[in-house]
């Protein structure tokens, strides 16, 4: 199978990276990809500012818990840029929140794709990065460009 560059994509910094595309011409099976990611203090209070969420358990310092859907953002993130990748959209999203994220915790978010079609049924799973917790999994519907 055939990879296709996608579009140069700004990220962090001004730095710059090229991402591939998987679609459904040119389909994988059973692929996985994740990323690592240590989510601040900051930004958490950012994220409770954009969204209007003040809820105070977002809000308490180190002690703050983070925004569930700032983590669906983060499967997002895998989703748009890395399985299937540039194009796709995210039609619906099924999650279970199975404990809170801790703000300055390192997590894993792991998208899996039996096999990518124009209509894709993906799974995730996130989890904390020192044990292996689980703190959320649940199934994406994707629509895949052709």
């Amino acid at each position: 199978a055939r990879r296709t560059l996608s579009s140069l994509n700004k990220f962090n910094g001004g730095s710059f990276i090229f991402r591939t595309g998987i679609n459904a011409s040119n389909q994988r099976h059973n692929q996985t990809a994740s990323i690592r990611r240590t989510i601040s203090e900051k930004e958490v209070e950012t994220y409770a500012q954009l969204s209007g969420d003040i809820n105070p358990i977002h809000l308490q310092g180190p002690r703050s818990i983070v925004h569930g859907t700032f983590l669906l953002g983060l499967v997002s993130n895998v989703i748009g840029t890395k399985l299937p990748g540039a194009g796709a959209v995210v039609s619906s999203l099924n999650c279970k929140f199975i404990r809170p994220c801790e703000v300055n915790s390192e997590i894993k978010v792991t998208v899996s794709c039996p096999s990518v079609r124009k209509l894709t049924t993906m799974t995730f799973q996130i989890e904390k990065s020192e044990n292996s917790e689980v703190i959320a999994e649940g199934e994406a519907k994707v629509i895949v460009k052709t």
